[in-house]
């Protein structure tokens, strides 16, 4: 089990939108990767769409 935290935060844009940053720590520089390129990236897209 990959025992790690993480911390999102949403904020407004001048020119209307949103910012969005997540952060994941607690990881390998490896597992990071892992979860940057297979995880996130599509959590993320699911996501955009949904808001969409």
């Amino acid at each position: 089990m990959i025992d790690s935290v993480v911390r999102f935060e949403v904020n407004p844009v001048d020119t209307g939108g949103s910012h969005f940053t997540l952060t994941q720590s607690g990881l390998s520089d490896a597992e990071i990767e892992m979860q940057s390129q297979y995880g996130w990236a599509s959590t993320l897209a699911r996501l955009k769409e949904l808001l969409q």
